[in-house]
């Protein structure tokens, strides 16, 4: 329901009407209405449709979604306990397992923190990809991380850092034989 609100404020603000929006994101108004009304789930490639077309980061609506944390009066969301954080599973990025590692009391803030644990050979795919604004900041926790900026070709392994700007055409994969663990630290400005 969270996100469909978020869907219609945003729509809103810009003065799109369902159906810009929906040509836009390539769904259906229908659809469009009922995600925006909280009647149906929303796919991570939508999401990204959407979050495109609404010229808003991604991060900024997976971000806020609906947390089933241990949230005690002491933590009021500023914990979010291991075994516990959101999962941001795609079928799209195969072999990746992405993890929100903000706590729910951030939600909002122009800084998230992600884990994602690739899989020997898992990739977002052969095409580049962007967000909107801001800037990612990386660090290779173990294994290896595959990080093509452009024509610039990074190959990064444990303890390795980086950076780069949410406009760059980017892809990322595992070209090694374990699993590689990445922190990434996402600024929507």
């Amino acid at each position: 329901m969270w996100l469909g609100e978020q869907l219609r404020l945003r729509r809103k603000q810009l003065r799109k009407s369902l159906k810009e929006v929906a040509d836009g994101a390539e769904i259906s108004v229908s659809l469009l209405s009922q995600m925006e009304r909280g009647l149906r789930s929303v796919s991570i490639q939508t999401l990204h449709g959407l979050a495109e077309e609404l010229d808003t980061p991604i991060e900024t609506f997976l971000a806020n979604l609906h947390v089933e944390a241990d949230q005690t009066d002491d933590a009021r969301g500023a914990v979010t306990r291991a075994g516990s954080h959101r999962s941001v599973d795609s079928a799209k990025l195969g072999g990746i397992h992405k993890e929100i590692l903000t706590p729910p009391v951030a939600n909002g803030s122009n800084l998230q923190l992600y884990r994602a644990v690739i899989e020997p050979g898992g990739s977002t795919g052969p095409t580049f990809f962007t967000t909107q604004t801001g800037h990612q900041i990386g660090y290779v926790v173990s294994g290896q991380l595959e990080l093509q900026l452009a024509e610039r070709l990074l190959s990064l392994k444990t303890g390795d850092s980086f950076w780069y700007d949410n406009a760059m055409p980017r892809r990322w994969r595992n070209p090694g034989e374990e699993q590689a663990v990445v922190l990434w630290a996402v600024s929507a400005v």
